[in-house]
């Protein structure tokens, strides 16, 4: 590996500030790259040669001046690759492909049974997948790396060794199912740990460098990131204090189920957005319901905001989108229960933040990859990971 500090490293770093930038935008000249990663002139010139040499930037031909010399413009070549993030999950399974500037080329989503056997969720996640990468505008001879992620704790091998909620999932490799299938670079990661990554990255952690995250769905799970870092423990299970009993978190999700009146024909995920709907017109029983879900959620949250004492502590998941019922409840409990409140954020990126947060994943592998041992381009890669 080159120096730390030495010329060649200091040309990667160069390299990295200047393809971050050239992401973010359509195209921009050597002096507006230099302006905005504060690099001279000439050090911008030599460094987006050798990114142009290499496949992650294209040249293009200067735009008409009404003064002065036309100047030379570049972009980010984001086509050279594509990364999937592929979402499996109890009720659904969700995969989006993207270009490596994470604009998305495709996104599809199926429902699955909660009680589906493990063949049935696997055969419906590799069709889905494929009708990805059939998708008009996405090249699927780029594939870099498939991103997953999955409900409950996740090791380093990408398997479920603490147990999952997913019946008979516990005996699926998926990561080799997917490597021998399409030849290329397979992470696995816990559904809560991708959504706050999608926090991180578009979301409401943005601006944070500490977070603690809870999904409030038909399961309820939670992670925490700090310095910017979603951490994930000696064995992936940071941040699961739903394991803990006594939190009764398992169970709190059920409490939808209680109400009086609730139709048999509702299915079990979808109860708390009936009951939450009944309570915004006027049903006191459904209120009530509502209110003691957002307490009980908030046992759970203290322990969590306790140990890590973040900045905010954002709320995802299904019933998110009813927080306007509960969200009182729960913020009165959780502050009865902490020495200090952190700032309680709502989610804005809806069902698909956890298939986000893969996708933010699998781009945060290319970009390693990128300045391994030295900056490398798309093709050696592909043939790295081939």
């Amino acid at each position: 590996m080159s120096a730390t500090h030495g010329p060649d490293r200091i040309r990667e770093l160069n390299s990295l500030a200047i393809l971050a930038y050239l992401r973010s935008v359509d195209e921009a000249t050597v002096s507006q790259i230099a302006q905005e990663t504060g690099l001279s002139r000439t050090s911008v010139g030599a460094t987006i040669a050798d990114c142009e040499s290499l496949g992650w930037v294209a040249s293009l031909p200067p735009a008409p001046s009404i003064t002065g010399r036309p100047a030379k413009r570049y972009r980010f070549l984001s086509e050279a690759g594509v990364v999937v993030g592929l979402d499996i999950g109890a009720n659904h399974i969700d995969v989006m492909a993207t270009n490596l500037a994470g604009s998305s080329l495709a996104s599809l989503r199926a429902d699955v049974s909660p009680e589906a056997p493990a063949s049935e969720r696997l055969s419906t996640a590799l069709a889905l997948l494929e009708d990805a990468l059939s998708t008009k505008g996405v090249v699927r001879d780029r594939l870099t790396v498939i991103s997953v992620a999955l409900t409950g704790p996740v090791d380093a091998e990408g398997r479920s060794p603490y147990g999952t909620p997913l019946p008979g999932w516990d005996a699926v490799d998926i990561s080799r199912e997917l490597r021998d299938r399409y030849g290329c670079a397979v992470l696995v990661e816990n559904d809560c740990k991708c959504a706050l990554a999608a926090e991180a990255w578009t979301g409401q952690a943005q601006d944070l460098s500490s977070a603690a995250y809870i999904v409030a769905g038909a399961r309820i799970g939670a992670a925490f990131m700090l310095d910017g870092t979603v951490c994930r423990g000696a064995g992936g299970a940071a941040g699961e204090v739903g394991a803990l009993k006594a939190l009764k978190w398992s169970s709190t999700p059920a409490v939808f189920l209680t109400h009086s009146r609730l139709p048999d024909d509702i299915p079990t995920h979808r109860a708390a957005q009936w009951v939450c709907d009944q309570a915004r017109e006027g049903d006191r029983e459904a209120l009530k319901i509502a209110r003691a879900f957002g307490r009980n959620l908030a046992v759970g949250a203290s322990a969590l905001v306790l140990t890590v004492d973040p900045e905010a502590l954002v709320v995802g998941g299904g019933i998110s989108a009813s927080a306007d019922v509960w969200m009182d409840a729960f913020t009165q409990r959780l502050t009865d229960l902490v020495l200090r409140v952190p700032d309680v954020r709502t989610s804005n990126l809806g069902s698909q933040a956890v298939v986000l947060g893969a996708v933010r994943r699998g781009l945060d592998h290319v970009e390693a990859l990128t300045l391994g041992d030295t900056l490398r381009g798309p093709q050696a890669l592909f043939d790295e990971q081939r």
